[in-house]
């Protein structure tokens, strides 16, 4: 299984979403160093630590495993037909000035066939969420 690196060129992994480009490098980690993943946080307040341990097969088990690209959600009789985001969205989007026009990028790349506009969207999802301070 080919996993893209930083230094080859890969077009059709750049077509991945980021949920399948995960779940080629989780297995490709899985084939080389086991399932087991040792794990360690530490809490920015009050600097306890958390060792813990993950599963690679776990973590896998809970991943979707669609092959579809597009996917229509359907709200409040509304709509839209999306895609998770790919490493070349995502580049797109990194390049933005601001977050604000970052998330326009992603939104406009990808959701299609909807009733709303990219701003529309954005205008209802920032209404949605209390704790957005901008």
């Amino acid at each position: 299984m080919p996993v893209p690196t930083s230094r080859s060129r890969n077009p059709q992994g750049a077509k991945w979403t980021v949920g399948e480009r995960d779940r080629r490098l989780l297995e490709s980690r899985r084939n080389t160093f086991g399932d087991r993943i040792d794990g360690y946080a530490e809490c920015p307040v009050c600097c306890n630590g958390l060792e813990f341990e993950l599963s690679c097969e776990g973590l896998l088990g809970s991943a979707s495993m669609t092959d579809a690209t597009w996917h229509k959600v359907e709200q409040a009789g509304r709509s839209w037909d999306v895609r998770g985001p790919n490493s070349r969205d995502l580049a797109a989007a990194a390049a933005a000035p601001d977050l604000d026009r970052a998330r326009r990028v992603i939104l406009s790349r990808c959701l299609r066939n909807g009733p709303d506009t990219v701003d529309d969207l954005i205008g209802r999802m920032s209404c949605r969420r209390p704790w957005r301070r901008d």
